[in-house]
This record gives C-alpha cells, structure tokens and sequence, in this order.
C-alpha cells in the first residue's frame, strides 16, 4: 500500500471516530428515519395528491412537535452518540472557541450535550421543516 493511501485511510479513520462525527451521524441518521416512510410512499404510483399532502403535513407536525421538545428528543440521541463513542474510545469534546471569532459565532453552553443541541440539532430540524414546507 502507498503512503498516500495510508495517510488517506488513517485521516478518514480519524474522522470517522471524532466525537462531532458521531453526534452529526446520530442526529442525521434520527431526523430522516422520520422522513423515509413518507418518501417512500410517495414514490409509489397509486398515490392521490391528497393523501401525499396528508402525509407530507403529518410528517411536518412530527418534526414540528420534535423541534418544540428539542431538548427532551436530543437528550436520548445524545446518550446513543455518547454510547457509540464510548465503544468507539472517544470522549465527548466540543469544538474549541476563541476569543475572537470574526466568522462564526461562540455558542454559548454550559455542557457538550447543550453545545451540539444548539449547533447541530437545532439548526439541521429547522432547515428541514423549511425546505419541507417551501415544497
């Protein structure tokens, strides 16, 4: 194997057991579970466009509700990224901050679990339920 591949296949590694991997993974993997069944039958041919929209807007209540009970919701996903980074030989980290940042805000937080609550969660459910009830 070459050094360039090796080097490769480490980084990939590395990123793939770093703790903000896991929680995105987590986060990512939860929010479109509640998301297939409705694109899968939408992708049926026997359906109507009233029940597709039936469908489509009970799937927005969902993540709706899930957006209102944000903190009680990512507590149990939190607890399975930090799980699976505990199988994994991770420890829960945050991104570190500075005292300037002149691109991206400081979020404050009191504890990881606040910190990618309000960076990750938050962010990723509000931009579904907008591109969901955009189309």
């Amino acid at each position: 194997m070459c050094k360039e591949g090796l080097r490769t296949a480490n980084g990939c590694y590395h990123t793939c057991c770093s703790f903000q991997f896991l929680v995105s993974l987590m986060v990512g993997m939860k929010t479109l579970a509640v998301i297939k069944p409705v694109s899968i039958k939408l992708q049926k041919k026997s359906n109507d466009i009233v029940k597709a929209y039936n469908m489509i807007t009970e799937t927005e209540k969902g993540l709706r509700q899930m957006r209102n009970d944000a903190h009680t919701v990512f507590k149990a996903w939190y607890a399975n990224a930090v799980a699976l980074a505990s199988d994994l030989g991770t420890e829960p980290s945050v991104s570190r901050t500075a005292s300037r940042q002149p691109h991206r805000e400081n979020t404050p937080h009191d504890s990881t679990e606040e910190y990618y609550c309000r960076t990750l969660f938050i962010p990723f459910l509000d931009h579904i339920t907008e591109e969901m009830s955009l189309r």
